[in-house]
């Protein structure tokens, strides 16, 4: 027989016609015990094939039912179709949602999967087509959240578990309309000098040299803790008086800086000294701060934060406050020594200087307080003062 004209998936045969078509992830063949030299006998078999693949495709195909003699009927069974909009609760599409999620950041993933098992919780068995922008509205406003921050980092998840459900289920995401809630970013609370070299006085004489080593490190470089701990001997250039930023470490796991970008440190006298003290402590390991009680790597900032920096803080009756208020302190305190914000931006893993003079504005004022609102009177001393105003084109006209 020439099947060179026969439909697809349509095999002429001796005295048979021969389908095939793909079920379940398998190539499967039927034979139709139809004469074929008839053209109609053709155009049925190309027809039948045209169905199954459509009721395959629907999730309607019953094998048994439309090859009741076939040896495979007994052993096919009907495979289910796609989940239909009204079958499909929340807690399904989120389950969907977090396994998508896998390529995140450990600390990352760990609040998203927080944040399923909360949505869960208060609308896990509703159906997605019921969650419209009403019902989310009154659901977000009628929890009691512990904080603002809590609240959009968990709305966060709920948009983004129903943005899956658009086109499937829904035209467009109900979540997408709830705004966050505003927040009011904390103020630096540095220490002051004497309050840092108070605390390393304090660490020198009574902690490991460890872990002074890490908080003058901190004090003197504004590197994040999470950078800290991340810290390796090989991104350390004492030649070229610099150290890479290229890693961080959080929740045991490494991963890029908070802003996904590399920098590179200039290192000042204490930030030096600091890292060549501990250069003899740890030059044979990989990281260059470790755990005084384990030996180890730290994992978190919290052993150093508990066991060292509260401590210090109350032993020298200093006002309780972050461990990340070391970055605030060599941010602040540059600003006041008269540190070039541009550079200050660089060090700090800034893209520019906007969020600087932001968050650090009053201590950039400090150095010329007493004398910044005097200049304007200089220009009205006698010998800068002409008589009279300069002739009309002498200076640029407004437009």
């Amino acid at each position: 027989m020439d099947n060179r004209l026969a439909p697809r998936g349509v095999e002429l045969r001796r005295s048979s016609i021969r389908i095939s078509f793909t079920y379940g992830n398998r190539r499967c063949r039927e034979t139709l015990l139809l004469d074929p030299l008839k053209p109609a006998n053709v155009k049925h078999a190309a027809r039948l094939r045209k169905r199954v693949i459509e009721e395959i495709r629907a999730g309607t195909f019953d094998y048994s039912l439309t090859f009741p003699e076939s040896v495979r009927a007994g052993a096919e069974r009907p495979l289910p179709g796609p989940p239909q909009p009204d079958e499909v609760r929340f807690e399904q599409l989120a389950a969907e949602w977090l396994e998508g999620s896998g390529h995140l950041a450990p600390g990352t993933l760990k609040k998203y999967k927080q944040g399923v098992k909360f949505w869960t919780g208060l609308i896990g068995h509703v159906q997605v087509t019921e969650l419209n922008f009403p019902y989310l509205r009154k659901v977000a406003g009628a929890h009691p959240w512990s904080g603002p921050k809590a609240r959009n980092n968990l709305l966060i998840v709920l948009r983004g578990v129903l943005e899956l459900a658009v086109p499937r289920f829904l035209a467009e995401n109900p979540a997408a309309a709830i705004k966050n809630s505003r927040l009011q970013r904390p103020q630096p609370d540095p220490l002051t000098p004497a309050e840092v070299e108070s605390v390393l006085a304090w660490m020198r004489a009574n902690v490991h040299p460890a872990a002074t080593n890490y908080f003058e490190t901190a004090f003197f470089s504004g590197m994040r803790p999470e950078e800290l701990i991340a810290l390796q001997w090989r991104d350390v250039d004492f030649d070229l008086g610099t150290v890479s930023v290229v890693r961080s470490r959080s929740a045991g796991a490494m991963k890029s800086t908070k802003t996904n970008r590399a920098r590179t440190l200039d290192l000042n006298g204490r930030f030096r000294g600091a890292l060549l003290r501990q250069l003899e402590l740890s030059r044979d390991t990989v990281f260059v701060f470790f755990n005084p009680v384990t030996g180890k790597p730290w994992n978190s900032e919290k052993s150093q934060r508990e066991e060292y920096w509260k401590p210090a803080l109350a032993a020298c009756k200093i006002r309780l406050r972050f461990a990340y208020q070391t970055r605030h302190t060599f941010a602040s305190v540059s600003l006041m020594a008269g540190a070039n914000p541009l550079w200050l931006a660089k060090q700090m893993g800034h893209s520019s200087t906007k969020m600087l003079f932001e968050v650090y504005a009053k201590w950039i004022d400090v150095p010329g307080r007493a004398t910044e609102p005097f200049k304007i009177e200089t220009m009205f001393r006698s010998e800068n003062v002409p008589g009279v105003s300069p002739p009309r084109g002498t200076h640029e006209q407004r437009p």
